[in-house]
This record gives structure tokens, sequence and C-alpha cells, in this order.
């Protein structure tokens, strides 16, 4: 792909139910798989978990106030960081490996239900073919050690530039800081990048706001919603490749 102005040279996803699809959720359903797994982990490490009903309630609680002060501050947290103090309050001693272990059994609940588009890495290959360049930006509090893991169980890991996670950052979408961060770490003027998302309100109009290129993918979020003329819709991230190549085409014009 050549340099000429106006050409599309980078692509940005949105992670959740845009790259990995992860539909309607029970909140309630999974936080209890994931208080298991994590219990019974540390009840064979040997680690003074208490009894079990005591250990959801203190994990539930402090998942609540952790959304909560979340909402206020508009800055995700990092469940990570909140693991490592609530072992060091409840005198749970774990090495690396075990701690990684520990976050990855909280999670498999989330991965287990997850799918992704059976092509998917075609795509993305497509994409790099293309000479674009290819990133992540994504509201989370889902530790890297978790979503980089996830990406690389996919083998996908190896097609983005960098992944630009919430948690490790002072804000989060919509707000354009963190969308100017992500062209910063790519080295893309704004205008030369395209969004692809399932939000309307935190992908599409920040996006548009910054003169990005914007791209809503279908998904269960945003089905009845109407979007921007200057948006674009697509049912599959399989249908990009061919819409870039005529987003170019036509700024060649």
């Amino acid at each position: 792909m050549n340099d000429k102005a106006g050409q599309i040279r980078a692509v940005l996803f949105d992670l959740g139910d845009t790259l990995i699809n992860f539909g309607k959720v029970s909140a309630l359903n999974l936080f209890g798989k994931s208080c298991r797994r994590t219990y019974y982990f540390l009840k064979h490490s040997n680690q003074p978990v208490g009894n079990y009903s005591l250990y959801y309630l203190k994990n539930i609680s402090n998942i609540y106030f952790q959304l909560l002060s979340s909402k206020i501050s508009g800055k995700d947290f990092d469940a990570y960081d909140v693991l490592k103090k609530n072992c060091r309050k409840y005198g749970i001693e774990l090495d690396n490996e075990q701690t990684e272990e520990l976050l990855w059994l909280w999670y498999q609940p989330l991965y287990q239900k997850s799918t992704t588009e059976e092509n998917l890495e075609d795509t993305l290959k497509q994409l790099k073919k293309q000479g674009l360049k290819l990133g992540i930006v994504s509201n989370t509090f889902i530790p890297r050690l978790c979503l980089d893991r996830h990406l690389k169980e996919l083998g996908i890991i190896g097609y983005f530039d960098f992944q630009l996670y919430s948690c490790e950052f002072s804000s989060r979408k919509p707000t354009p800081e963190i969308f100017i961060e992500a062209a910063d770490k790519i080295k893309v003027r704004l205008p030369e990048i395209v969004f692809v998302g399932d939000r309307i309100d935190k992908d599409i109009k920040p996006a548009l706001t910054l003169d990005m290129k914007a791209v809503l993918k279908k998904a269960y979020t945003n089905h009845k919603d109407k979007i921007s003329e200057k948006a674009y819709r697509i049912h599959s991230l399989s249908e990009l490749p061919e819409l870039i190549k005529d987003i170019n085409s036509k700024n060649e014009k």
C-alpha cells in the first residue's frame, strides 16, 4: 500500500463482540463459576481461604466496589492489581506462576463462552498483506495477562502491532485521549485510521469526532441502532479487506 494522503494505513479494533464474540452474558453466573475455580485452586494450594460462602461474599462485594469506583472515576481498574492486593490482605501467598494460573482460572468461564469468526485469521492476514498496521483498543478491567493469552490461544496475537487496554491507561473510550494514544503508538495520523467496533457510543461516535473512519460490526449491542451516514456497517470482519480497498480507491480519485 502506498502512502498517498487520505489512504487508510491502519485498522484499530475493539476487542469484545468485535474481534472476540462474548454475546449476552450472565455476570453472576460467570462470577460464580470463576469463584468456584479459584477457590478450589487456592484451597488445594493450602491457602487460608476459609469456607466457600465467605470467600464468595468477599469477592463479589469487592468486585462491585471496584466497578462502582470505576464508574465514578471514569477509569477502569486492573483486576491483576486487585488480586495481588487481596492476596496480601487475606494472607494468601502465591508465586508468580501460581498468581498467573489463578487469574487464568478466574477468566476461563468467559474464555470458554467466547467465539470468533471462522475465518478471522485469514481476514487479519489479508489486512496485513495490504500493508496495514493493526491494533486493539479495548475498555476492560480484565488483565493483559488473560487477554493476551486468549489472543495467543486463538493464534492471532502476532498480527497486532499493539494492544491498548483501558485498565492500563488513564482513561477509557469514548474519551479522545485513548484514541489519540493509540494513533501515537501505531504512528499513523487519525484520518488514516479505520476504527472497528460494536458500540456506537464508545466506538463509532468518538472515532468520527476525531476524523477517523468508523466501521460498526453487527452485534447484539447494536442490531437496532442507526448510525451516522459517515460510518460504515459490516456484518462480519471478513468484509473489511474489500471495504478498505474501496475506501482507498475512492480517495485516489
